[in-house]
């Protein structure tokens, strides 16, 4: 018998994608391969498999048939002519899968570069996060993240870098052409201070000021970041307004709680609702309170039930308030309904001096609910005290 064709345990298919056809082992069967024509990957199965009709010796004139010969011709193979060509090499076209930490570097590269174009469109105005970066910070922002992304493009492609190279470029243009058309509060904030506000709570005389202290005043503004006060006061002097824009500096103030002190400083106050929180660093934040007619003495001891007032800076307009988060804590709910507690009507007067309206009215309504057999001064006092309130939508239970 003559010695098997190697070819005749190749399995001939064809490309759904282009039609291309090539030959590849039986071994290769279910498994994924990549056309090299097109790129197209597909499964090797009975779909893609090229089947011939079947035939049997004698009923074609073709050389190619001589090695089904019983008994082998002489010569047989040198009648063969051209041998058989095949489409593509015969090492295995397997196409194994992107590792998936690829993948999340290429995801994470280009989504970060997204972020930075969005952060420096939004961020850059008046008031918002990078407001007082000049354009060389911006621009190192932008230049970094570009750089991490590229890198991260290119890791995420190990077979088309050349590809992710060229997108990853592209972007990086973009991201780095941002801080030349948004540049808003470019300006750092020490050249944007217009000296001292012109509606204090109370006028002194202006006095030539010591390099020092000016240097002083200019470093406690870029440190609490007095601009979008500044702007405030400004647009209430040209407004010829007889109210004023004050901060306070809330230090340490915990952020769930930062809408509670806004409502509660507004309320007491009766300043307008545009007034707005900034977050500053560590935690802090610059509650900027707009149309106020209280000094800043008067708003300072409005200010002083959410902690401790350590400082009032009457050149800029601010005062600082270290925030005592312990009292947004509610008491126990067992002990504040026990009414047979000694403890009780001193717990629920805690409860009434609250900021948080919600936490006063469920203290009124348990001393309602309590038998009149003590008489509290202070507490009538504060129940009469919260009668004034218009905010108040509780004054039934109150009577």
């Amino acid at each position: 018998m003559s010695v098997p064709n190697p070819d005749d345990l190749l399995l001939l298919i064809r490309c759904p994608s282009c039609g291309q056809r090539f030959k590849v082992g039986d071994d290769l069967r279910e498994r994924t391969v990549e056309c090299g024509g097109c790129e197209h990957r597909f499964r090797i199965n009975d779909d893609v498999i090229v089947r011939g009709r079947k035939f049997y010796p004698g009923e074609r004139d073709s050389q190619g048939l001589n090695r089904f010969q019983r008994v082998p011709m002489p010569g047989g193979e040198l009648q063969i002519g051209v041998p058989a060509l095949h489409y593509i090499a015969q090492e295995s076209p397997v196409m194994e899968p992107v590792a998936p930490q690829r993948i999340i570097a290429a995801v994470i590269g280009v989504a970060g570069m997204i972020l930075m174009a969005l952060l420096l469109m939004f961020g850059a105005g008046r008031s918002g996060l990078l407001d007082g970066m000049i354009l060389t910070d911006r621009l190192l922002m932008a230049g970094f993240a570009s750089l991490i992304g590229m890198i991260a493009l290119v890791y995420g492609n190990p077979k088309a870098r050349l590809r992710a190279l060229g997108v990853g470029l592209l972007l990086s243009c973009g991201v780095v052409a941002v801080p030349f058309f948004f540049k808003a509060g470019s300006v750092p904030l020490e050249n944007r201070v217009v000296g001292r506000p012109r509606n204090l709570a109370t006028s002194t005389e202006v006095t030539t000021r010591e390099p020092a202290e000016d240097s002083t005043i200019v470093a406690l503004r870029n440190r609490i970041g007095t601009g979008p006060l500044v702007a405030e006061i400004d647009r209430l002097a040209k407004a010829e307004s007889d109210k004023r824009a004050m901060g306070l500096w809330l230090r340490g103030l915990s952020e769930s709680n930062k809408n509670l002190v806004k409502e509660y400083i507004l309320r007491v106050t009766g300043a307008a609702p545009s007034s707005h929180p900034y977050p500053r660093d560590g935690g802090d934040y610059l509650l900027v309170l707009t149309g106020v007619t209280q000094s800043i003495q008067e708003l300072a001891q409005l200010a002083s039930v959410l902690g401790q007032t350590e400082k009032i800076y009457p050149e800029i307009s601010v005062i600082e308030v270290r925030v005592n988060n312990e009292i947004f804590v509610e008491g126990s709910f067992e002990k504040l309904s026990k009414k047979d507690d000694p403890a009780f009507y001193d717990l629920n007067k805690r409860e009434l001096e609250s900021i948080d309206l919600e936490r006063v009215k469920r203290a009124v309504q348990r001393i309602a609910e309590a038998e009149p057999k003590i008489y509290r001064v202070d507490i009538t006092r504060k129940l009469i005290a919260l009668l004034g309130h218009d905010s108040v939508d509780f004054k039934g239970n109150i009577c």
